[in-house]
């Protein structure tokens, strides 16, 4: 029996499992974003990292062919869209904005999604051309985010719509991305490596105390070896570009769609992009 076909019992099984879980916490399962629910705030708000469970459930949840279908027919569209938005209003380094919007959105389209914030390394011509986006850094300025954020939307590990929007104008990397980045089955899983997750001077700072430098990104990310047990680490290919995204941490928004930047502070309001763009692009009859 093939690696693939023993895994599928086991996360069946283990599937099984978390959901009887939240179950018995009262959470039903069957409701889009159910992470909202007030009994999966209640547990949250016990245990900071319980959003990992929702994570998980939707990781490992399984789903037919006629599902697949309606994401493959879902995901690249509302990719684009929000790309495409972000584009119009000159939002450059939206990539949380985007991710929670995403997320939010798909709930809506009826696609089960989480947002997820890590380490984005980024190299072209075997490494003639690197960029780090590290979860392990110093900020440039005071509140900046660090790192990166994107969508994983089974089968979809990587959907990130705003790879070619962080800055690059000036960067020789800018000419080698595409618009956005939609990655399944050709994701490979990769065990990251300390430069996958920390940047340059940070590495480089522990090396003078004496750090042995092939951990640092376990010590400094310390629930890093267990979170990527179960959110692994992935490789896309696109040409000459590989890309390598680690997750870090799951990162929902608290708050629905009708506040997402609801001040129109960079762009419009999300729920003003809802009803103008998807629901005529996805012919839906509700507000």
């Amino acid at each position: 029996m093939g690696e693939a076909k023993r895994r599928r019992p086991r996360n069946n099984r283990r599937f099984e499992c978390i959901d009887q879980e939240l179950i018995n916490l009262g959470v039903d399962t069957s409701q889009w974003g159910f992470y909202d629910q007030p009994k999966f705030l209640a547990e949250e708000s016990r245990d900071h990292n319980f959003l990992e469970k929702y994570a998980e459930w939707v990781n490992l949840r399984p789903f037919n062919d006629a599902y697949a279908e309606h994401v493959r027919g879902t995901v690249p569209r509302l990719t684009k869209l929000v790309h495409s938005e972000f584009v119009e209003h000159g939002f450059e380094g939206g990539c949380v904005a985007a991710s929670g919007m995403i997320s939010r959105i798909l709930d809506r389209l009826g696609v089960w999604s989480f947002a997820v914030a890590g380490s984005l390394t980024l190299e072209v011509d075997g490494g003639r051309i690197r960029r780090m986006l590290h979860s392990v850094d110093e900020p440039d300025f005071a509140g900046a985010a660090l790192g990166h954020a994107w969508v994983v939307a089974p089968p979809y590990q990587i959907m990130d719509a705003t790879i070619s929007l962080q800055h690059w104008a000036a960067d020789e990397m800018g000419r080698h991305l595409p618009e956005f980045i939609l990655a399944a089955k050709e994701a490979r899983k990769i065990r990251p490596t300390v430069g996958d997750v920390v940047s340059d001077k940070i590495r480089a700072q522990a090396a003078v105390a004496g750090y042995p430098d092939s951990d640092l990104h376990y010590r400094l990310e310390p629930r890093l070896r267990a979170f990527g047990a179960i959110f692994p680490a992935f490789e896309v290919s696109r040409g000459q570009l590989i890309l390598h995204y680690v997750p870090v941490a799951i990162r929902q928004t608290d708050v629905p769609l009708e506040q997402i930047n609801d001040e129109g502070d960079r762009g419009r309001p999300a729920i003003e992009f809802w009803r103008e763009k998807i629901i005529p692009e996805f012919n839906l009859s509700y507000s």
